[in-house]
């Protein structure tokens, strides 16, 4: 069996052509803690993001720190082209693992941010939490 391959926060942010994250991604998120805190879930941005969350919106990334489960989650929104009529098109990539150790495993490519949150959904389902 293959040993997992971590990537680094520095070498995920360098290699990613990062977007905005968008107020409405924002209101969604935020929603979603919220239910996932009232439904007994300890799940809340990362520490490292204290003080910064619109810098690190702008910047296209969010960090979650899930303390029932011992792990971190990662969300990058990237550049995914224009479409056919030349609207922008995103996609959020999503990793899984330590922000403490700079150990961060890819995990699902998601289509918006509510797909990588449901996600992190069924992570929590499938821990029974």
């Amino acid at each position: 069996m293959p040993t997992p391959q971590y990537a680094s926060l520095e070498s995920i942010m360098t290699a990613s052509n990062r977007l905005h994250f968008s107020q409405a991604d924002g209101q969604y998120l935020l929603s979603t803690l919220k239910g996932f805190m009232q439904s007994g879930r300890r799940i809340n941005f990362h520490p490292t993001m204290a003080g910064s969350v619109k810098e690190a919106f702008d910047e296209g990334f969010i960090a979650l720190k899930a303390a029932d489960l011992d792990t971190d989650f990662v969300f990058i929104k990237q550049n995914a082209g224009r479409g056919i009529f030349g609207g922008q098109k995103s996609r959020v990539m999503t990793y899984v693992g330590s922000l403490e150790h700079d150990e961060l495993m890819p995990s699902t490519l998601c289509k918006n941010v509510i797909m990588a949150m449901a996600a992190v959904n069924a992570v929590y389902r499938s821990q029974g939490l």
